[in-house]
């Protein structure tokens, strides 16, 4: 897939739903290669725990590089944001469950 590289004062965004991590090996490529032709600045990521409760996000975070940062929220381990901090900066983060049907 041929991905249009972002402009100076874009930002792109990209969110996924990791599965509880259960394939989170094959995606490392993904994204570095998504970083690399598009430009990435924040992953949104739904189950972002595992069935082992680890938390995935940090390992993308290791992967991508030292100009990310994860903010989770350890009332709600299955929300996590990966982001470029030396693009933007996190002034507070909120969750709140989802009303059940």
């Amino acid at each position: 897939m041929q991905l249009p590289k972002a402009s100076a004062g874009d930002v792109v965004v990209a969110s996924h739903n990791l599965m509880h991590g259960t394939r989170l090996r094959a995606l490392h490529d993904r994204y570095t290669t998504f970083l690399a032709a598009a430009g990435l600045h924040v992953l949104c990521l739904q189950e972002n725990q595992g069935r082992d409760r680890v938390l995935s996000a940090p390992d993308i975070v290791a992967r991508l590089g030292d100009r990310f940062s994860v903010c989770c929220d350890d009332s709600f381990p299955d929300l996590a944001m990966v982001y470029d901090h030396t693009r933007l900066g996190l002034v507070e983060s909120h969750g709140w469950p989802v009303p059940s049907a």
